[in-house]
């Protein structure tokens, strides 16, 4: 017997699944460990050998020991339900508090300090969980290699670009109603943790006035703020309105949080009330700490409603009308991308493509990190679903649907969807991070339409000659502005993966060799006033 453990087998499916190194060079490499007794594991193996740079090593082994600590605790509480019996929900807020907390605590740490358990059974229920998982190591190790270790074609975790908070143990290592019992507790926590209000928004006349309300607009504003409340929310002002509903900043009775409450007016027509209750039903199935999360919805008197967190911040759009065209640093750019990339990758896990990634449905949060959240899936679709009944991604007599500066050639001609449609629209948000400018350039709606399918994209240098773009950022943003689908990446997996091959660095670096010359970091400048312009959507 070699010196094979279960963590290389759990390496070489994530070098699989990240596209690092072909399937049979990890079988490969997998029956060589097997055999061999001495020498490094199969991480330290292709480091020494070049095949592998350091930081991907460190990274990988981050995610792998990630992965068996995840498995610990559900081993771990396995063993509390078979000994203490807790009932579900309570086994169901114990893995929501693991997951939100990024496993930072064994959940046995947590119920000791809480004097819910004592040390003695916390140490006799740890030693049994990890008796327990050694048993399971040894098991998967036997099976993989009665299989000659074709086990590495199957993903570590399915979907993913293999991110922290997709190490999730209810998805992972639970039942579907268990995830579901888990899922109603996460949004349990969402609700009480919704932030509290910042300083005090602007007057509701002028944010209406800023959208451009019309008279009709703002009767039907005045109409719902007299109403005090829809559903079990009271509203406490009022944050934007368009011609099919409005945003509230709004309260449940008793409790501190605000949330943001978005309402479809009595009037709207079926297609607006179809593309509410579908952004209701897609968003509420994608869990991602870069998407926005629905907290709660319903009707009340003939309105539908929607809930969710009260964001502080300001949409991407503002944010780069302050750059004045120069566009963000490439690093803080490369940021802002990285977890679009994440929150696509959790929406395409879902089976669901966004369609209309762009700007005004990227929120920035105050605070100072430049986090951001993806709003807005009011014209999702399944993946490989059919087309719109009307081409031209028409969805109706005169609508688009998404935005034409940044659809692709694929929605634009009613071709099947894939992830990769997405990535084309990112991909073009990314350049205009980067620059300031769009890779593709018209004056009309209908020019775009048309550039996307038959202009060739600008490339980084063309849009800023003055900085020297990196070879293979300009080579990753032309493959993501292919015009066919196939020739595009076909996942956020593989994407981040060709960052994680050094591309991420010399995107850096830039930062680093150029600071005197670069635009300044904006996320310092973001004032903390709710956000409601990308809540409204398809309702403006």
């Amino acid at each position: 017997m070699g010196r094979l453990v279960h963590a290389d087998l759990l390496a070489a499916r994530a070098l699989v699944q990240l596209r690092l190194i072909p399937c049979e060079r990890a079988r490969l490499l997998l029956r060589e460990l097997d055999r061999e007794g001495e020498g490094p594991d199969l991480l330290e193996g292709l480091a020494r050998d070049g095949s592998l740079p350091r930081e991907h090593v460190s990274k990988l082994r981050q995610r792998v020991a990630l992965y068996e600590r995840v498995w610990l605790e559900d081993f771990y509480l396995r063993q509390l339900q078979r000994r203490c019996r807790p009932a579900d929900p309570v086994v169901a807020d114990l893995i929501a508090a693991l997951e939100a907390e990024g496993y930072e605590r064994r959940v046995g740490e947590e119920l000791v300090a809480a004097r819910k358990l004592k040390p003695d059974l916390d140490r006799d229920l740890l030693h049994t969980a990890m008796a327990d998982m050694g048993q399971a190591c040894q098991r998967a190790l036997s099976e993989a290699r009665a299989n000659d270790w074709a086990v590495v074609e199957e993903p570590l975790i399915a979907g993913s670009a293999l991110a922290p908070q997709d190490y999730c143990l209810a998805r992972l290592f639970r039942s579907r109603e268990t995830q579901a019992l888990v899922e109603e507790r996460r949004l349990k926590r969402l609700r009480a943790e919704a932030p509290a209000p910042g300083p005090a928004p602007p007057p509701a006349t002028k944010r209406t006035r800023s959208l451009g309300g019309s008279a009709e607009d703002q009767e039907r504003l005045a109409t719902l703020i007299r109403r005090g409340r829809v559903g079990p929310y009271a509203i406490v002002d009022a944050l934007g309105i368009g011609g099919m509903g409005a945003v509230f900043l709004c309260q449940r009775p008793g409790e501190s949080p605000y949330y943001a409450l978005k309402v479809l007016s009595e009037g709207a027509n079926e297609e607006h009330r179809r593309r509410f209750q579908r952004e209701i039903e897609i968003t509420s199935r994608i869990r991602h700490e870069s998407v926005i999360s629905i907290l709660d919805s319903g009707e009340d008197e003939g309105l539908a409603y929607l809930v969710v967190p009260a964001l502080w911040g300001e949409e991407l759009r503002e944010t780069l009308v302050r750059t004045e065209g120069l566009g963000l640093r490439p690093g803080l750019a490369l940021h802002v991308f990285e977890q679009l990339l994440s929150a696509l990758a959790a929406c395409h896990e879902q089976g669901v493509v966004h369609r209309d990634v762009k700007p005004e449905n990227v929120f920035v949060l105050a605070g100072g990190r430049f986090d951001v959240k993806l709003l807005d899936f009011g014209v999702a679709k399944q993946i490989g679903g059919a087309p719109d009944s009307i081409n031209l991604a028409a969805s109706g007599e005169t609508e688009v649907v998404g935005t034409p500066a940044y659809l692709s050639p694929d929605v634009i001609t009613n071709q099947t969807l894939s992830p990769s449609s997405d990535l084309y629209s990112l991909g073009v948000v990314f350049h205009e991070l980067l620059t300031g400018e769009l890779p593709i350039e018209s004056r009309t709606s209908m020019g775009f339409l048309a550039q996307h399918l038959v202009a060739p994209p600008k490339r980084l240098s063309q849009s800023d000659p003055d900085r020297e773009w990196p070879e293979r950022l300009e080579e990753l943003l032309l493959s993501l502005l292919a015009k066919k689908s196939a020739k595009r990446p076909q996942s956020c997996a593989e994407v981040l993966a060709l960052l994680e091959g050094g591309l991420r660095r010399e995107v850096e670096r830039m930062d680093v060799s150029a600071a005197a010359t670069l635009p300044p970091d904006y996320a310092e400048q973001i004032e903390h006033n709710p956000g409601y312009r990308g809540l409204l959507g398809r309702l403006s």
